[in-house]
């Protein structure tokens, strides 16, 4: 019997990432949440950059298309995030909203700049109680943590039959981009939505504890370990690896002055939570190996080191932007990424979504 090391431990622990990675918002639309790392840089980010500070947009872009590929296959148009580097806030929003994107301001904190109450419409009472839900998910979560967050945005693809953005009325220009690049994803083939994504895990999950109890074949149980392991790795590249990609995307443009009319006072934040989402990806991706049998293992070895190659050569990048990155932050966030792979079981718990810390 194959799977008769696999572990009633290590399953859990499974399923607590495949809920993390698609709980974010609400329970029938799929919802990606940016969290911002540090209060007191909401405070400061939300009046450095003047909204309409920067260039108007260029309308031709809506249009245009050119299709690239990021880091684990994430694809997007390249052209509606080049359309973006040197606008204002304010073009920035009518960018969006232009292209398709509904967008709703939710309330800031009444002593910070608060530009976006300016520039879109409130978010009604159906949608504050949605975002409000998510606040206190995130509170709940995060109760025993040393790190303080707050919510600043929560991008869902299909909110009552279209793509929204709920933002705090005092974010910053990159908040907002950083939701806009969910829907860039999502708006392309190719790019999953991790809450069909965990119904599939489920289900492959249970297959393979079946086809354990029933004592099937080795190729059988080797083919459930395979599909579970590739839902599995789909699962974090949605979810984690999704968050991390565009931390990457949008950072280095801004290090290397591509990305221009940013708060730098917000940079310190962001940088935090590209650097978390990864270290959670990279506890993650061993949990669901932990109880395979060592056959199975042997038979999933080539392609779960595969994954982590890529892993860790995502990583080398990422960190290679900390010199450039380092001097425009305002606010540096203390981060030790070692931190996260020695916590898995809190890792894998964690909400996958976008934060801000004390």
């Amino acid at each position: 019997m194959l799977f008769a090391t696999f572990s009633l431990r290590s399953l859990g622990q499974a399923f607590l990432i495949l809920l993390s990675l698609s709980a974010c918002g609400a329970k029938k639309e799929k919802a990606d949440v940016l969290i911002v790392l540090n209060s007191k840089s909401i405070a400061a980010s939300s009046c450095e950059v003047p909204p309409t500070e920067g260039d108007p947009f260029d309308p031709s872009k809506l249009d245009a298309i050119s299709l690239v590929t990021a880091d684990f296959g994430k694809r997007f148009n390249q052209e509606h995030l080049n359309a973006l580097k040197t606008t204002s806030l304010a073009a920035t929003t009518e960018f969006i909203q232009k292209a398709g994107v509904k967008l709703f301001a939710t309330p800031g904190a009444q002593d910070n700049c608060r530009p976006m109450a300016r520039l879109i419409p409130a978010a009604d009472e159906l949608m504050l109680k949605n975002w409000v839900e998510v606040v206190k998910r995130e509170q709940s979560r995060q109760k025993d943590s040393k790190v303080s967050s707050a919510l600043l945005g929560l991008y869902e693809s299909n909110y009552q039959g279209s793509p929204h953005i709920f933002v705090r009325e005092d974010i910053s220009r990159l908040d907002l981009v950083h939701e806009y690049f969910h829907h860039l994803f999502r708006s392309r083939s190719g790019n999953e939505d991790s809450s069909d994504l965990s119904a599939q895990l489920k289900d492959s999950l249970e297959a393979l504890n079946t086809s354990q109890a029933s004592s099937q074949s080795s190729d059988s149980t080797i083919q459930h370990a395979r599909r579970a392991q590739g839902l599995y790795w789909r699962l974090l590249v949605a979810g984690h690896l999704e968050e991390a990609v565009i931390g990457y995307e949008l950072l280095s443009r801004v290090a290397n002055a591509e990305i221009t009319h940013v708060a730098k006072s917000s940079l310190g934040s962001h940088w935090y939570y590209t650097l978390a989402k990864l270290d959670e990806a990279l506890a993650a991706w061993p949990i669901l190996h932990t109880g395979f049998s060592a056959e199975v293992l042997a038979a999933v070895s080539d392609e779960y080191l595969n994954k982590q190659k890529d892993l860790n050569a995502f990583a080398l990048k990422l960190y290679e932007l900390k010199p450039q990155l380092i001097t425009q932050m305002s606010y540096k966030d203390q981060y030790s990424p070692s931190s996260a792979f020695t916590h898995q079981t809190n890792a894998a718990a964690s909400f996958s979504c976008g934060f801000d810390h004390d």
